[in-house]
This record gives structure tokens, C-alpha cells and sequence, in this order.
């Protein structure tokens, strides 16, 4: 099992992203960082040694030095852009496939939340609600980007489990058409170029094997 998470969670809240409970074991970790800005120090990093971690980027040219410096820490990284010089999510799944991790817990900020929805890997969605209201217009969402326009291009969930954990709500539902919402951004995508489709629009805006064995490398 894996747990991903993206470059701007691991900057902002410089996480472990391993098991606390005594006893289990904690699972391989993976971030998403397109242009490899994860800091040297970082407690990612800093405790690779221990636990299996990967970095997916997708600038290739100008990150050479610090490969070399993450795989000497003991960080596995993989380079998978997509046609936007981003991490292309659908190749890393099978990159991962093959590394024998089938099982990934998604902790990304909106940012990545997005990306993986519109790439159509995720399978599940567990929500946790808390009694408390924060309010605020520029408040973060789970689910950033450019969002939708009519609610018939929402992602459809179908609930299939709600509990209470302590003062918590946790809601477990299953992604339905998971397809769709790559439709509906491919879409989306075409409409923004063209001039009607700005009067229209009023939307608000986580190769080869390496040549040292503390670290590996491969290019997709």
C-alpha cells in the first residue's frame, strides 16, 4: 500500500506520512512534485532511509543535480510528465502497478484532489466532517481547480458506508463514471479558447534503474 501526497502539502505541513500506531506497518510513500522543489530537509527526506519513498516529477532538464543528491538520501524517483509538463498521474499508476503497490490512500491538498480526480484513478472517497463551520470567501475546498459549471458535471458519488468517529462524521462513497470528469475537463478545455466562452464563464479561481543502489530512477 501507498500513501501520495502532493508538493504543496509536504512544503506547507512538512509531514511524515508513516504510521504511528506501534506495531503496523506504514506504507510506501509517494509525492507528486512536477518541477522536484521537495526541500533536502524535510522529514521526508531526511528519513527515506526507513521508509520506501518515491518522487514523481516531470522537469527533466533542469533537476539533474537534485536527483542525484535525493537518491544518495535514499529517495526512488520517477519522471512522468504529461503534455502540460505536469506529473502525469495515469502513467504513474502503472508504474506503481508494477511495483506491486495496488492500493494508494490519495492525502492531497485540492490541488492534487483534482488532478487525480480528472485523471479518473480515483475509486473512493472517504469524507470527514467535523461540527465546526469556518466560513471565509477565499477558503480552501477539497477539490480545487476549475471546478464545474452545471451540476450535471459534478462527479457522481454513491454512498456506501457513514459512521461516527468521536465528534466526527466519516462518509465513504464510491466513485461513479469515473471517466466522465476527464470528458467534461477535455471539454472544458476546448470551450476556454474560445472569445464566447469568456462572457459565459463567471467560475472563482499535492527509463532506467538508478546507477547507486541507495537510489533508482526511471523515465516514462
Amino acid at each position: 500500500m501507498g500513501i501520495m501526497a502532493g508538493i504543496g502539502t509536504v512544503i506547507a505541513d512538512d509531514p511524515m506520512l508513516n504510521v504511528r500506531v506501534e506495531g503496523w506497518k506504514s506504507p510506501i510513500r509517494i509525492l507528486c512534485d512536477s518541477g522536484l522543489r521537495i526541500p533536502l530537509d524535510g522529514q521526508i527526506v531526511k528519513s527515506a532511509g526507513k521508509y520506501r519513498t518515491i518522487v514523481a516529477y516531470a522537469d527533466s532538464e533542469n533537476t539533474e543535480a537534485k536527483r542525484k543528491r535525493l537518491h544518495e538520501m535514499g529517495v526512488e524517483t520517477i519522471c512522468c510528465p504529461d503534455e502540460n509538463n505536469q506529473v502525469d498521474l495515469k502513467k504513474l499508476m502503472k508504474y506503481l502497478g508494477e511495483e506491486g503497490i495496488d492500493s494508494i490512500l490519495l492525502e492531497g491538498g485540492g490541488t492534487l484532489n483534482d488532478s487525480a480526480l480528472r485523471a479518473g484513478i480515483v475509486q473512493e472517497v472517504q469524507a470527514f466532517i467535523a461540527p465546526k463551520l469556518f466560513g471565509g470567501m477565499n477558503s480552501k475546498t477539497p477539490v480545487e481547480g476549475i471546478g464545474v459549471r452545471f451540476p450535471s458535471e459534478a462527479v457522481k458519488l454513491k454512498c456506501t458506508d457513514i459512521c461516527q468517529i468521536g465528534e466526527d462524521i466519516r462518509i465513504t462513497c464510491q466513485v461513479c463514471g469515473k471517466d466522465r470528469r476527464s470528458h467534461v475537463y477535455r471539454n472544458r478545455r476546448r470551450e476556454r479558447n474560445n472569445p464566447l466562452y469568456t462572457a459565459d464563464r463567471r467560475i472563482r479561481s499535492s527509463g532506467s534503474e538508478s546507477e547507486k543502489s541507495t537510489g533508482r530512477h526511471k523515465d516514462w
